[in-house]
């Protein structure tokens, strides 16, 4: 994620990718393909959320449904099949 190479403390690192993550997550909610692979991403690292791979692979799954190509690769990457 981009947050993370910018020069900020630990705190204000973890406040700046919770909020990302609950603009993501208003993005994907509505069917936005990006937003749904970036929310996807969150989940897996468990950047601005409690990691959940479970939810990583629900949305990621959902992206790869509309087309996106990294959230295709992420789910052979990781054994899934769509």
């Amino acid at each position: 994620y981009e947050i993370y190479s910018l020069e900020v403390n630990d705190e204000e690192r973890k406040r700046i990718a919770d909020r990302a993550f609950l603009w993501f997550l208003k993005a994907a909610e509505q069917g936005m393909c990006y937003s749904q692979r970036r929310v996807g991403d969150f989940y897996f690292n468990g950047a601005g959320c409690e990691k959940d791979i479970s939810k990583a692979y629900i949305w990621h799954k959902k992206a790869a449904m509309q087309g996106n190509e990294y959230s295709k690769e992420w789910l052979r990457k990781n054994g899934y099949v769509l």
